[in-house]
């Protein structure tokens, strides 16, 4: 048991990590919207995109949001690796800062 709880905590912190090259990466002055795809940056978060955000990335097509500014590929992606670090182990996080903070205001 203990074995799994150290992996479990192992990746998180690999997803972490990963999220946090991953914005500092498009933050930079190194990302051009041409040349992303091909970037190590790329390989490691393309497992972690939606279909849409890979192929406004790989493709001819670009899903835009209306109503958001900036660059669509660097919305989107960031959009997608909120998305998954939402969807992990992290939720459990968040439910529990919201019910400490309702807490505090009881």
């Amino acid at each position: 048991m203990e074995l799994r709880k150290r992996t479990s905590q192992a990746r998180i912190e690999c997803r972490k990590e990963l999220i946090r090259r991953t914005r500092e990466f498009l933050a930079s002055e190194e990302w051009e919207q041409h040349t992303f795809s091909s970037t190590v940056t790329y390989s490691e978060i393309r497992p972690h995109l939606t279909e849409v955000t890979i192929r406004s990335i790989e493709g001819d097509k670009i899903t835009v949001r209306a109503g958001r500014g900036g660059n669509v590929i660097k919305t989107a992606v960031l959009d997608d690796i909120v998305k998954k670090r939402l969807s992990g182990n992290l939720c459990k996080l968040i439910g529990l800062l919201f019910r400490s903070l309702s807490l505090q205001n009881v």
